[in-house]
């Protein structure tokens, strides 16, 4: 069973939701499972996983692109604290790192 470390101290994960199928939705999943699901439970939409290929792999090429476009990712930045990209709300720039994706399921 995986951990995480919190402001409150250690939790225990006992479950992963995937809301639906975009990878900043469910990419870091490694992250929060490093060792893969073991006992913890993922769930999703019905039909979540065959989205999650077609858009992600058939169309990564296409999703790639609209997210360098889209969140300004090769910006210049102009000064210590500006790294550069465009804030859409909640995120301010695209993740770091490799995205993830465990299979859904039910122990």
């Amino acid at each position: 069973m995986s951990q995480l470390t919190g402001k409150q101290g250690l939790f225990k994960v006992t479950g992963l939701i995937y809301t639906h199928p975009h990878v900043d939705h469910y990419g870091g999943c490694r992250g929060v499972l490093p060792d893969g699901a073991g006992d913890v439970p993922i769930i999703a939409p019905e039909g979540f996983m065959e989205h999650a290929v077609s858009e992600n792999v058939y169309a990564g090429t296409a999703m790639t692109r609209r997210s360098i476009y889209m969140y300004g990712a090769q910006l210049r930045s102009r000064g210590p604290r500006n790294r550069g990209g465009v804030p859409t709300g909640a995120r301010a720039c695209g993740s770091v790192g490799e995205p993830g994706l465990l299979r859904v399921h039910q122990p």
